[in-house]
């Protein structure tokens, strides 16, 4: 029997998420490979659609804190990147406290783990995961408005931090908080001094370069056990 055939009906009405009803939830129970390959494929699709309608011009978006600065010394900040750090690292925080310490977050862990199981135990799979695919979408918000200032937009631009995660995502593994956090700070340190010591250009090749080094010196990622 197909893991997704004992999936209960989740009780509101998911319907109205269209993307994750009729692409991602056929696939719940495939590889995760595939449903990169899915929603890969998907964001390419949007991409091109977007430049078709609007065109490929960059745009910018204006803010009061675009151009100010926090010097410390010889160190100089942007503050739009340290805003964008000190929310983006409460918000993991948060969010490893809600999967470890309450009932929706055991949930969640459970559906993961095994979601035949977790339904025999009273867990609403279906509802579990319409609400964590509504999550990963609201962090996608305020991550994206996290960059926008002093950013140019334009549509292709999501593909580079596509793929930055898929990279912090193998660095740290699929199950492993920690290791994720970890595979994140290593990605993106590196791009940061590479961009300064090296180029603007050459210095984002930087993370390519270590992720390439790390999975052939240790193909298990940074961490030695999944959480």
């Amino acid at each position: 029997m197909n893991e997704t055939e004992s999936h209960p009906t989740p009780r509101f009405k998911s319907d109205r998420l269209l993307v994750y009803r009729f692409l991602l939830r056929p696939m719940v129970g495939y590889q995760f490979l595939m449903v990169v390959q899915l929603t890969l494929g998907l964001s390419l699709v949007l991409q091109n659609g977007i430049l078709m309608v609007f065109g490929g011009q960059p745009a910018r978006t204006p803010s009061v804190v675009e151009s100010k600065l926090i010097i410390l010394g010889d160190v100089v900040l942007r503050l739009p990147h340290l805003i964008a750090f000190i929310v983006a690292f409460a918000m993991a925080i948060g969010l490893f406290v809600m999967l470890r310490s309450t009932d929706f977050g055991r949930s969640i862990r459970a559906v993961h783990q095994n979601a035949r199981a977790a339904a025999l135990m009273g867990v609403d799979v279906g509802r579990v995961q319409v609400l964590t695919f509504a999550i990963g979408i609201g962090i996608l918000a305020v991550a994206a408005a996290l960059l926008l200032p002093g950013t140019p937009i334009q549509p292709t631009q999501g593909l580079q931090y596509t793929v930055i995660t898929l990279l912090v995502v193998v660095l740290g593994g699929m199950t492993n908080f920690v290791g994720i956090m970890l595979g994140g700070l290593v990605i993106g340190i590196s791009e940061a001094f590479g961009t300064i010591y090296v180029s603007d250009t050459l210095g984002r090749l930087v993370p390519y370069v270590i992720f390439v080094l790390i999975m052939l010196f240790r193909p298990q990622g940074l961490t030695w056990r999944a959480s």
